[in-house]
Parts: C-alpha cells; sequence; structure tokens
C-alpha cells in the first residue's frame, strides 16, 4: 500500500511539475492536494506564466457548531440513528479537527516547496535530476496528507460497533442512491 501511496504522490507531483513548467494554473483541494479540474464550460483564467503567483487564499470563518467536514460530518449528522452519545461526537470532532490542523501545516509545508519547484523550473537548462527530487519531496508531502486523513478514518471507523459500520453503510447506500436519483431528474 506504501508503494502505491508513494507511486500516486509521485504522479501528482510530477503531474504538477508539469503544469507549473508550462504556465498552467490548476486548482488543488486544500485538504489532500487532489488536482481538479474546471467546470464544464467555464472559462480558463490565464496566468501570466511560470512566474506568477497564486491567488492569496481567503480565510474561512471558523463556525463552533458547524457539522463536521469528512470523514466525521454523515456520522455527526446522523449520530442518534447511529446510537452515539454526545462524549462520542465530542471525540470525533476532536480528531477530525487535530487532523485538520495537521493538514494544514502539511499543505503549508507543500506550498513553499512548490514555491522552490517553480524557481527550479526558470533556468533555460533546469536540473532535471534536483527537479524530480523536489517533486519527489512534493509527492511525499501529498501522500503524508492523505494517509494523515486515513489515519483519522481510521481511529473514528474504530470507535463505531460493528452494528453502527452496516447502519453507516446503510446511510451512504441512501445518500448514494438519493444522489443518483437526483442527477437521472
Amino acid at each position: 500500500m506504501t508503494i502505491a501511496l508513494k507511486g500516486l504522490a509521485l504522479a501528482t507531483a510530477s503531474a504538477l511539475a508539469l503544469t507549473m513548467a508550462s504556465g498552467v494554473t490548476i486548482a488543488t483541494a486544500a485538504s489532500d492536494g487532489a488536482t481538479q479540474a474546471p467546470p464544464p464550460g467555464a472559462k480558463p483564467k490565464a496566468k501570466a506564466g511560470v512566474n506568477a503567483k497564486p491567488a492569496a487564499a481567503k480565510p474561512k470563518p471558523a463556525a463552533a457548531a458547524a457539522p463536521l467536514p469528512y470523514p466525521g460530518g454523515l456520522i455527526e449528522r446522523h449520530a442518534k440513528r447511529l446510537g452515539l452519545d454526545d462524549a462520542t461526537v465530542k471525540e470525533m470532532r476532536s480528531i477530525v479537527e487535530a487532523s485538520r490542523v495537521e493538514n494544514e501545516k502539511l499543505r503549508k509545508r507543500t506550498e513553499v516547496e512548490q514555491g522552490l519547484l517553480r524557481k527550479m523550473l526558470e533556468p533555460d537548462v533546469p536540473d532535471e535530476k534536483a527537479i524530480m527530487a523536489q517533486a519527489d519531496k512534493i509527492g511525499d508531502l501529498i501522500a503524508e496528507q492523505r494517509k494523515n486523513q486515513l489515519r483519522a478514518v481510521l481511529k473514528i471507523r474504530s470507535m463505531l460497533t460493528p452494528e453502527q459500520r452496516a447502519e453507516l453503510a446503510k446511510i451512504r447506500a441512501e445518500g448514494a442512491g438519493g444522489a443518483a436519483a437526483n442527477r437521472a431528474k
């Protein structure tokens, strides 16, 4: 599994290096670095080349009572149906928050390394070996973000009984069925 994750991270980092070298901007999810394409029909935003700086992210206001983001949001919304007490939900919220804080640190480190990669791509004849090593470094950080998310998922999952996990699977199936039915309309 480690090899597969590292390979995925390396592929992501390599794609990132290629897109940065060509001056094309890509959107990334802050939580896991996943590449996202613009919606169909959207006009691509042109950047001024490799040296262009990404737009500053707008800070999001913190909401104390907001539902947990994945992986805990679905569980929290259905806590009563799953038979979870307030203490368990609070512990799950703590796990998700700790994971979010760690991923934010990793995301910032990834941004720094991506900036270094951009500088490495500026010369007319860039150092391929150094660029590939930097891509590996970025890939490792992206993989660590994903592993951090998976650790949170596994911690939360371990707090559920087999019956609760079975009920959660039903809840997910209901949600997926509803979404599929809405798309068909």
